[in-house]
């Protein structure tokens, strides 16, 4: 009996060793940098915490343990040159505020600290100069998108009307700003530049939203009800030089689709429910022919709780 205990206690041991534990294989596509993402049960349990996954290293850290006064934390996305990380979390006044992390220093800094609303959707420009963002002022019925001045601290509002504005995403140059205007079902893909607001997508009774741009490229990926019947998230993508519309080939009308990230050339992260109810990390080519669970890089990386949010650096 005792034996059959011991030998139960190493079995249970290995096992939890490996569920993060890297995984080698010469058939997977080859990565090396580095992946933010975030973990949640659901979005109302306000128990999101935000990840670190090392490619080259094996290892999976929790950042959230390292944060103080902050919880629900998400949306993380790395700066231009991998040092730091800014993202959205609730602080300890239980406001949405964006914050900035240095990955090197372990340093952590509110940049919204004094500004009572709700601020989410942080983005790094290509230079790192600027994070764009989301706000909701205190009293106000809808979101405008500003920009802070991470040398000065200075806050500018790009936005305005009886309108939400949200999920701002720079362009390559960074004089563009593509972003979301309305929601749920009357929501468009617009674009601010010069001071000048274009719509460049819309479909009647159609959600879209999280628009991302290539850097390589230059082209809008963004996440759309399949129709308006059908709820399912799919990805599309907008060519940055013909401004055709495309729907992605490792999407499914049955399952959701969402939250890409551009890895490489040829490969892309995505937030999907193809395997089971709770969202998990995929690796899938712009062909469509590699569909692959983050799972196979690591075991462990995603579990039944919903993984979201995904930003890669390449390390380059």
């Amino acid at each position: 009996m005792i034996r059959r205990k011991i030998f139960s206690f190493l079995l249970a041991g290995l096992f939890i060793l490996s569920m993060v534990q890297p995984i080698q294989a010469r058939s997977l596509p080859a990565l090396s940098g580095k992946l933010v993402f975030h973990r949640y049960t659901n979005y109302d349990a306000e128990d999101s915490q935000l990840y670190l996954y090392d490619f080259s290293a094996g290892t999976l850290t929790n950042l959230s343990q390292k944060f103080q006064h902050v919880h629900h934390a998400m949306n993380g996305m790395f700066s231009p040159d991998g040092k730091k990380i800014t993202f959205m979390g609730i602080s300890h006044k239980d406001q949405w505020d964006i914050f900035l992390y240095n990955l090197e220093t372990g340093k952590l800094k509110n940049l919204t600290a004094s500004d009572e609303g709700r601020h989410e959707d942080p983005k790094f420009s290509p230079k790192g100069s600027y994070i764009c963002f989301k706000s909701c002022p205190e009293g106000k019925d809808y979101a405008q998108l500003y920009t802070y001045n991470l040398s000065t601290g200075k806050t500018r509002c790009l936005t305005s009307g009886n309108v939400e504005h949200s999920m701002p995403y720079y362009n390559k140059d960074g004089k563009t700003l593509y972003y979301v205007q309305g929601d749920g079902r009357h929501s468009e893909i617009w674009k601010y530049r010069k001071g000048k607001y274009t719509r460049i997508y819309k479909r009647t009774n159609v959600e879209c939203y999280y628009p991302i741009v290539s850097g390589r490229t230059g082209d809008i990926y963004f996440s759309r009800w399949y129709s308006a019947d059908n709820h399912a998230d799919q990805i599309y993508r907008i060519s940055s030089s013909t401004g055709k519309v495309k729907r992605m080939p490792y999407n499914n009308e049955d399952f959701d689709t969402s939250d890409y990230c551009e890895v490489s050339k040829s490969y892309g992260i995505v937030s999907t429910t193809r395997e089971d109810d709770s969202y998990d990390l995929f690796l899938v080519s712009s062909t469509g022919k590699t569909i692959l669970n983050l799972n196979r890089y690591c075991s462990g990386l995603n579990t039944s709780l919903q993984e979201l949010g995904a930003d890669y650096y390449n390390g380059k």
